[in-house]
Order: C-alpha cells, then structure tokens, then sequence
C-alpha cells in the first residue's frame, strides 16, 4: 500500500529525539524486507531519551512521496521518562 507510520512532531522538542524507522516482517529477522509484495509488515520507530521528563509523540500514516495529502490515521503517543 506504501503507507508508513512517521514522526508528525515532538513536543517538547528537547526530550527525545527520533533515530530511525525499520519496517519488520513477523516472523523474519528485524529489519529485514518483505518477501511479497503487500506481505503484512509492522514498524519499529527507535527514539533516544535526552531528559526526564513527560513528552507527547504525534505520528502520521501516510506516503511519503504524496506531498501535500492529509495522512489517512494519525495517533499520539504520551511517554513519561524517568531516570533509572
């Protein structure tokens, strides 16, 4: 389908900041790529905490080649980092 999911924004900005994303097949090693096309994948988005502290992750599910389209889901992620 070539939707993903993507980092709309963080808020604030100053307590975590995003890796990487990686599109894993179940079941394979993580990271590796489809074996068909339109096989069921899930996503692993990686972020590094840089401060305690409450922070709110927006996410979009789109195609990032459609420029200027509105993404057909979006979510937001609510994550406390405490120091260990």
């Amino acid at each position: 389908t070539g939707y993903s999911w993507g980092v709309q924004e963080i808020i604030p900005g100053d307590l975590v900041k995003f890796k990487q994303a990686k599109t894993v097949c179940p079941g394979d090693q993580e990271g590796s790529q489809p074996q068909m096309l339109g096989a069921p994948t899930y996503e692993i988005l990686t972020f590094e905490a840089l401060n305690t502290g409450k922070v709110e992750i927006l996410l979009n599910y789109r195609r990032t080649w459609e420029k200027g389209v509105a993404p057909i889901n979006t979510n937001k992620v609510l994550v406390t980092i405490e120091a260990t």
